[in-house]
């Protein structure tokens, strides 16, 4: 899927200020046929994708909780996203939306995905269950980013990436954007041949 296996991207990629700039890089350097994202709020992540590769398959989880506080749009259903797709040709049958808790709703899943974006629940417990969670969707060489590992008002996403990369053999590689402080970015990538 991707020529970045065994690569730091610090030393030969583009410098990643934030997620949309992962997303970007990401989008059109691999071109990924399958996405999954946890934490989708009002889209704009997704739509980072969508607007330089149409991923062939998504699948979008959030609770769509009126009341949450972090970045929230406020919106109680899908349904923004279902018509900003819809508004761009993408079929109905491409995007299965999980609404409800990523921790009950993602372990239900079979398939594998090669970009996975982890934005949901912010907690050290919920942030590293997202992400145990995701691991085995994520395809052999597939590319998985974490959301505001560095945040002040979000310390557990730091601990849970700690956690997680210190006790998972198959990452193969790490990169922490570090530019912008309050907001940053790691990505992983899945080592194959274990």
């Amino acid at each position: 899927m991707n020529n970045f296996t065994g690569k730091m991207w610090t030393c030969g990629g583009p410098e990643i200020i934030s997620t949309y700039d992962a997303l970007r890089w990401l989008a059109a350097e691999v071109k990924p046929a399958s996405y999954l994202e946890i934490g989708v709020s009002g889209g704009r992540s997704m739509q980072t994708i969508f607007e330089i590769h149409r991923p062939d398959r998504m699948v979008l989880c959030d609770l769509w909780d009126p009341n949450q506080t972090w970045g929230g749009s406020g919106n109680t259903n899908h349904r923004h996203i279902s018509d900003w797709l819809y508004a761009r040709g993408y079929p109905d049958s491409s995007v299965r939306f999980l609404d409800g808790d990523s921790k009950v709703l993602i372990p239900t899943l079979k398939e594998q995905f090669e970009l996975i974006l982890v934005d949901g629940n912010h907690s050290a417990e919920g942030a590293l269950q997202d992400l145990i969670n995701c691991w085995p969707l994520l395809s052999p060489n597939g590319i998985m980013i974490l959301d505001d590992v560095a945040h002040p008002s979000y310390p557990g996403v730091a601990l849970a990436f700690t956690q997680f990369i210190s006790c998972t053999p198959d990452v193969d590689f790490v990169m922490e954007s570090r530019r912008v402080w309050w907001h940053r970015v790691a990505l992983m990538c899945k080592r194959t041949g274990l």
